[in-house]
């Protein structure tokens, strides 16, 4: 590993995920393919982010067995079988997902698809724990967003088509191997999504922090990354978004992910999940309009965490 992958390089205790951060990074992918034995790599992606000259440059630098870009929001369960498919006929021995939540958890679910055709067919089963016995392939995680945390979890949300269910898969096998954050490629996001992402974002810190599961350590994520959001969102939502302010999303949104991977969520994503799936509410905007009655709700159970 090159000294300049060493020095972006930064371990947390909650994760097995090697997590990366720093501008330029992306250009480091295939150094860091390298170190985990991937070789074929498929991206996956949505088109919008295929068209960006970061996909682009590395179409062109020829790392790449194939592109997988048509994730959508809300991903399907007949994406995730697509993209497994491809991956399985180009021989591909690992993901690259670049994109927003969406794209980073049908990236996930794809890993598995791959390894065991029909696999997401089974998993159709809201609040029963996810099976995948044989595994799936590794994952380099790359957000364009600052919102789901999906880069640092072992979550992926699939929308099944034939009973218009949102499902939270839930294994170890769907965590990404690396998380690589670099904030120059949040600035392509429309403002919409900025702003959505990172009331995301908090959602999941507030949950987190409130949650009957929580601990000390994990209030603490939760803290800082309410601290972060307060700080960066305001200028990383402007027309022109400042470098650090991005960076400082993609830090909040981490570590509320580390957060609440550990704790679980509330009732505002609960109530979040059927909006997306039955009414095509954007996932950051059904939390951002629901987080303040769900606060409301909780009070009486939780007005000392929410004072603090």
């Amino acid at each position: 590993m090159s000294s300049h992958l060493q020095a972006a390089r930064e371990a947390f205790a909650e994760t097995s995920v090697q997590v990366y951060s720093g501008a330029g990074l992306l250009s480091r992918l295939s150094e860091v393919m390298g170190d985990l034995g991937i070789h074929r790599p498929l991206l996956v992606c949505g088109q919008q982010v295929s068209r960006l000259p970061a996909a682009s440059a590395l179409r062109e630098a020829g790392i790449l067995v194939g592109v997988f870009d048509r994730v959508e929001p809300d991903p399907s369960d007949r994406t995730v079988v697509a993209g497994g498919a491809l991956a399985r006929g180009l021989a591909a021995d690992g993901i690259v997902a670049i994109g927003g939540g969406s794209s980073l958890d049908a990236a996930k679910a794809i890993a598995a698809e791959a390894v065991s055709a029909g696999w997401i067919g089974g998993c159709d089963l809201p609040g029963q724990p996810t099976e995948i016995p044989a595994g799936a392939l590794p994952v380099v995680a790359v957000p364009t967003t600052a919102g789901t945390g999906s880069e640092v979890t072992p979550f992926a949300v699939i929308t099944f088509t034939a009973t218009r269910r949102k499902v939270v898969l839930n294994h170890p096998a769907l965590l990404p191997q690396v998380a690589l954050l670099d904030p120059t490629l949040l600035s392509s996001a429309p403002r919409e999504a900025r702003v959505a992402a990172g009331m995301d974002a908090l959602t999941h810190a507030v949950e987190s922090y409130v949650s009957r599961l929580a601990t000390a350590e994990t209030q603490a994520r939760a803290r800082e990354a309410v601290e972060l959001i307060a700080r960066h969102l305001p200028l990383a939502a402007g027309a022109t978004p400042p470098l650090k302010d991005l960076a400082g999303m993609q830090r909040a949104a981490l570590l509320a992910g580390l957060a609440f991977a550990r704790t679980r969520l509330g009732i505002v994503h609960a109530l979040a999940l059927p909006l997306s799936a039955l009414f095509g509410v954007p996932h950051g905007a059904a939390n951002a309009v629901l987080l303040p009655h769900g606060m409301e709700f909780n009070l009486p159970a939780a007005s000392h965490l929410y004072a603090n």
